[in-house]
């Protein structure tokens, strides 16, 4: 971990990244070679300014399934109401593809439709991939999990797909009976 500064409202940051090298063998000496530095996440935790920020960004390289790439995704609330979250996914293998969502999620009693109806939008989302397909669900108990899949558990690169998404997210005004999430896909 690093702390950026001594002031609380400013995030930490962690980081990973491996020092490469190569050995051979003179005589009977080792001869150490450097290789390079590689970059392999880093991550960030904390206030920014009235923004309550977690995110975290993944260099793949070599990956049989992914190739090249960075994958990451941040969470930000403001003030205690407003939440936003974003995920990222950019690489490429013979061909390049990308993925990009975000969604809003708003407070109770979210935006009430007309009365006497107590329902309320809580917020919306959407986005959009290219040269990813998507790959099927293996257990539909994973949806129900307490945080979304990640992205290379869903997709899969594909030189011949693309797609769009759109989300909205209902539920009773009070915002804790119910809500529910649908995404047209």
């Amino acid at each position: 971990k690093v702390a950026l500064c001594d002031i609380d409202a400013v995030p930490e940051a962690t980081f990973g990244f491996k020092v490469l090298g190569n050995t051979s063998f003179s005589g009977k000496r080792p001869d150490w070679k450097y290789d390079g530095i590689s970059m392999d996440a880093f991550s960030i935790t904390g206030p920014i300014g009235p923004l309550k920020v977690k995110g975290e960004v993944q260099f793949f390289d070599g990956d049989p399934e992914f190739g090249n790439g960075v994958r990451g995704k941040l969470k930000a609330t403001m003030v205690s109401v407003f939440e936003t979250e974003a995920q990222v996914l950019f690489g490429k293998k013979d061909f390049h593809y990308w993925y990009v969502d975000a969604r809003v999620k708003f407070p109770p009693p979210g935006i009430t439709f007309s009365p006497p109806l107590p329902l309320g939008v809580f917020g919306f989302g959407g986005g959009a991939y290219y040269h990813l397909a998507q790959k099927p669900l293996l257990n539909p108990k994973d949806l129900y999990s307490g945080s979304p899949p990640s992205l290379t558990n869903l997709y899969t690169p594909d030189a011949n797909a693309m797609g769009f998404k759109a989300t909205m997210i209902l539920g009773i005004s009070d915002g804790s009976s119910f809500q529910m999430a649908g995404t047209f896909e």
